[in-house]
């Protein structure tokens, strides 16, 4: 985001239209324990040679595991590199319309698509506060 972007700015950290290019283990250039993910990171899907998108999707996933390369680093051990795995792209169209593919290239579209997109809403708010963060704010 906007501060995500003046941080790096202030830091001195090269960047690329506001986001940083990381190497495997979502690291800054030229730093060894300073870590950019999300929507200010930029790393190169080498498969197509073109940068990740910057979703929810790439962020959680990097997210989980820059967590498990801390832990790995508190206690000495190796880090694993980050791996993107794409779960398919749903978008929502209005309050009863979406579109989407799916992982295996199915699409969706109008009431299918939008009974997935509550289900992948509901499922991000119950890993991020439990049920009762569910129950509080899911779309059921």
């Amino acid at each position: 985001g906007v501060r995500g972007n003046k941080l790096v700015e202030e830091a001195g950290i090269e960047s690329v239209r506001g986001r940083v290019k990381v190497d495997e283990y979502l690291r800054a250039p030229g730093y060894e324990n300073v870590f950019v993910i999300g929507d200010s990171s930029l790393m190169i899907n080498e498969a197509e040679n073109r940068p990740y998108p910057p979703t929810a999707q790439v962020a959680t996933q990097q997210g989980k595991q820059l967590g498990a390369n801390l832990v790995a680093l508190l206690r000495n051990a190796p880090m694993q590199k980050f791996t993107y795995i794409y779960r398919g792209t749903i978008a929502s169209l209005g309050k009863s319309d979406a579109i989407g593919i799916l992982k295996n290239g199915t699409k969706l579209k109008g009431g299918t698509a939008m009974m997935m997109k509550k289900l992948v809403d509901n499922r991000s708010l119950f890993m991020i506060g439990g049920l009762g963060l569910l129950l509080k704010k899911g779309k059921l």
